[in-house]
């Protein structure tokens, strides 16, 4: 019998185990929640977001272009870096 005890015993520290899972599970999800919220306060407060989240930001356009721009080689050779991908080019001075 003392095997079924040890059996017992341990089936109660498993599911002790899996409570204190579940119960960590649950505060993560809490806390994930508030710092979202957090955050978007945080970015509404300070104008980084737009009003509209659907409507897309006017900085996306220009940067969009300023990137084709240095993609399709408008600029001198000498001042684009080639990244790992083809068409990552990024603009730096001479080194």
């Amino acid at each position: 019998m003392a095997s079924g005890e040890v059996l017992a015993n341990g089936g109660e520290q498993e599911e002790l185990l899996l409570c204190q899972l579940q119960e960590s599970s649950q505060l993560l999800t809490q806390l994930g929640a508030l710092v979202s919220e957090g955050l978007d306060r945080l970015i509404q407060n300070h104008g980084l977001a737009s009003s509209d989240p659907s409507a897309p930001a006017e900085s996306n356009g220009v940067d969009k272009r300023k990137h084709e721009y240095l993609r399709f080689g408008k600029r001198k050779h000498e001042y684009l870096r080639f990244g790992k991908r083809k068409h990552e080019y990024l603009r730096f001075g001479r080194k």
